[in-house]
């Protein structure tokens, strides 16, 4: 049986989407998103069984290229929030085979050139059947430009399409499930197929089947896998009452039992449902806090780990700086020494223009030590560079940069969670001795990065650093906050159930014991007063409702004696009237019964009471009058027979005679 499906999507910027990406995964292509400078490759997709661009006759002949007309339009739509398409997703029915799907495609399309003036961009994709899809899903995705052509310069149209606006949306989207239903079955027939589709929803359609239940992905994937959810079962649940009532009609007689039944099966299947999700979810978070226990103490394991390797890579590193820091050390000592002889020297002798002439001519030598102004600075960025350089090649060989980046991590992480850490707690660091009290640890590691470490390992050892920590702390902080909204959509899903699995006890409760009560004076279920209008029954209902609550009664009283005297007044069959009489007198009954001490309303009944035996007694009157005159007429005609004599005279008389054992039994209760 053909299905009908027929969905309108609108593709926004302000949804974050490209109308670029959605036409290439749609086709199946490779196209070049030039706003955003990504390459949509979707070459690997399966299934495209069929594509093409529909436009109208004057378009300009490169805004039938895929890749030009997409990219035109986000160019052309230049606001932030701007609807850059909107999208036809049509199931075609499955008794058709591939040249039916296209050509009801292309006639499809060609109406929406036609009578919108726009470019259409569709494609035909077959099902999935492999990842669990309906080998009868056949679909197509119709994507069309939300402006029109100019008919004068065969470019897009400044002002946009005003068809699918606000005002016009629902109009025209109506028009097209019409449209495209009437297609579909134009189609069938030309394929020999007696089956037709209806647009309309079932309310509308008033074929007393149910909507189900939209799924979406995350329930239809859990289906696939063979794991039943709430919706699913529900939707299982209609789809088996829609097709009892479309293959058994005649059942529908007795449907109101077995819904009541159903329902209650339903319901002990939702409590089910519920108490199993409620200890999956225990279960779910017993395990979380184990893998939060078991991360815990693997990241106190690797922190003291990293905290040994960046306390072993420091003091290698110290023997290296201490190392440089003797040498220059050494060359600005014999530089104060050169600089205090030079300065004894008499300033206004002209030969003494150098500082190893000063010492030639003072002392006769240049001594070993001596070094220039100029030699020593030289030597001293020498011995700069040369330490930068190996503690560079250091810190590439033990992956220092790692080290650094996860101990810092760890550090925050664990006095975040108040861990108790065995290192030292001053707020210093190390310092240049060697022998320091502080050793390098979590602690000293940010001030130690920026006075030993920064400097000679260049600004890019600085920026990763930086930017790791940022993006991982970013990383982690999102991943606690997404964890801690799933935990409070839980607990609000779970009371929100709970809340509704209590409120339709508690309606139950109160219908039954209003029901237990309003038998308990002699009223009868709605369904038995049979020959009374529902008016009646509903009144008697509010009635006793509001009785129990000692408000004012007179008005309903008045309206329901006002109806039950409109009963009187119908013209019913015999039989029918003599149900009418008997459910009447009952409903009395139990209206004096439950309104004993209501002296006011209690009249009115009397009063009604009276009417209705005095109609019953003129009914009975004009009964035997009618049989009298009957006789005497057999008795001056022998010849002539009554028509259903026997039955006039013993029905109406057994009638009569079982009305008044009737009214005498209510009158003695």
């Amino acid at each position: 049986m053909a299905i009908y499906h027929f969905s309108v999507k609108t593709i926004s910027r302000s949804a974050g989407r490209s109308a670029v990406a959605c036409s290439a995964y749609r086709s199946g292509e490779k196209l070049i998103d030039e706003r955003q400078g990504k390459e949509q490759d979707y070459t690997r997709k399966t299934g495209v069984e069929f594509k093409k661009i529909y436009a109208p006759e004057n378009t300009k002949p490169e805004l039938l290229d895929r890749n030009q007309l997409w990219n035109t339009v986000e160019k052309v739509e230049r606001r932030k929030d701007s609807n850059l398409a909107r999208e036809f997703e049509i199931a075609f029915p499955h008794e058709l085979n591939a040249e039916q799907r296209q050509t009801m495609l292309n006639e499809l399309c060609q109406k929406l050139v036609k009578r919108h003036g726009v470019i259409v961009d569709a494609a035909i994709h077959a099902p999935h059947t492999k990842s669990g899809s309906d080998e009868r899903n056949y679909h197509a995705h119709i994507m069309f430009t939300g402006r029109q052509i100019d008919t004068e310069t065969g470019d897009f149209a400044k002002k946009r399409n005003r068809d699918f606006n606000k005002e016009n949306s629902s109009q025209t989207v109506s028009e097209w499930r019409k449209t495209f239903a009437d297609l579909t079955n134009q189609h069938l027939a030309r394929a020999g197929y007696l089956s037709e589709v209806d647009h309309r929803s079932y309310a509308d359609q008033d074929n007393g089947l149910q909507a189900t239940i939209h799924e979406g992905s995350k329930v239809t994937q859990l289906r696939r896998q063979g794991v039943d959810t709430e919706i699913s079962l529900k939707n299982d649940f209609i789809k088996q009452q829609n097709a009892e009532k479309q293959r058994l009609p005649e059942i529908l007689k007795g449907l109101e039992q077995e819904i009541f039944a159903t329902e209650k099966l339903q319901s002990k299947l939702e409590a089910d449902l519920l108490e199993a999700k409620l200890q999956e979810q225990q279960r779910l978070e017993a395990e979380q806090q184990k893998a939060k226990a078991e991360q815990l103490e693997r990241d106190v394991s690797r922190f003291y780990e990293m905290q040994q390797r960046y306390m072993d890579f420091t003091y290698t590193m110290l023997e290296l700086y201490c190392e440089k820091e003797a040498k220059i050390a050494e060359i600005k000592k014999n530089r104060q020494k050169i600089e205090k002889f030079v300065a004894k020297c008499p300033l206004n002798d002209s030969i003494i223009r150098k500082e190893e002439t000063a010492y030639e001519l003072k002392k006769g030598y240049v001594p070993d030590f001596f070094i220039s102004k100029e030699n020593a600075r030289s030597k001293i960025q020498k011995i700069e560079e040369k330490y930068a350089k190996d503690l560079q090649a250091l810190a590439k060989e033990d992956d220092f940069l790692t080290t650094a980046t996860e101990l810092t991590l760890l550090h925050k992480s664990l006095l975040k969670k108040e861990v108790e850490l065995e290192i030292p707690r001053q707020k210093k660091i190390f310092g240049i001795a060697i022998s320091s009290s502080v050793p390098p640890s979590a602690e000293t590691l940010e001030a130690d990065l920026d006075f030993y470490f920064f400097k000679p390992l260049s600004y890019d050892f600085e920026y990763k650093y930086k930017q790791a920590i940022r993006s991982d702390v970013q990383k982690k902080k999102d991943a606690d906050e997404m964890l801690q909204r799933d935990l409070e959509m839980k607990a609000r899903w779970s009371a929100a159930e709970q809340e509704s699995i209590e409120a339709r006890k508690n309606e139950k409760a109160r219908q039954d014991a209003s029901r237990d009560f309003e038998k308990g004076y002699g009223y009868r279920t709605d369904c038995e007063y049979d020959a009374l209008s529902a008016q009646v029954s509903r009144l008697s209902s509010l009635i006793v409702s509001e009785a129990r609550k000692g408000r004012d009664i007179s008005g309903y009283m008045t309206e329901k004696i006002a109806i039950l005297d409109g009963e009187l007044k119908r013209n019913y069959t015999k039989e029918h009237s003599k149900k009418v009489y008997c459910q009447i007198f009952e409903i009395l009954a139990a209206d004096k019964k439950l309104l004993k001490s209501d002296l006011k309303n209690l009249n009115k009944i009397n009063d009604f009471y009276d009417k209705l035996t005095n109609h019953v007694a003129e009914k009975k009157e004009i009964e035997q009058l009618k049989i009298e005159r009957e006789r005497k007429e057999l008795e001056v005609s022998p010849t002539k027979q009554p028509e259903n004599n026997s039955s006039n005279d013993g029905g109406v008389s057994k009638s009569m005679l079982a009305l008044n054992e009737s009214i005498i039994d209510i009158k003695e209760h």
